[in-house]
């Protein structure tokens, strides 16, 4: 499941349900948001920790990667906090990253 530029949104929660892997926006360190308004249209790394928490997803990328998170240690904080809430499997996303996963599969017809 792929998110776009979006805040904490329980749509985006129910579609992601059981996802094998979920793309989500991290756009920033939570708690350092300049506006509410700001927080209502962008996810914190912590943010996005826990809709896929929530919707029980096996694998998170974190992407749309600002400045303040892609820092040598910052990084690597990042990665540590979301996957001390999360619990799955975290991949930071960078240019050029591929994530492979398998296809479904569907039982063979009777």
């Amino acid at each position: 499941m792929y998110s776009g530029d979006s805040g904490p949104s329980e749509a985006v929660c129910a579609l992601a349900q059981d996802a094998d892997v979920l793309i989500r926006m991290c756009h920033y360190m939570s708690g350092s948001q300049p506006s509410e308004e700001f927080a209502a249209s962008n996810s914190g790394h912590l943010e996005v920790a826990r809709l896929a928490r929530k919707a029980r997803v096996r694998t998170l990328v974190l992407t749309h990667i600002t400045e303040q998170l892609d820092r040598p240690g910052v990084r690597e904080g990042v990665v540590r906090e979301v996957g001390e809430c999360f619990g799955g499997t975290v991949v930071f996303g960078e240019d050029l990253l591929e994530v492979p996963f398998e296809a479904p599969q569907f039982p063979a017809p009777i």
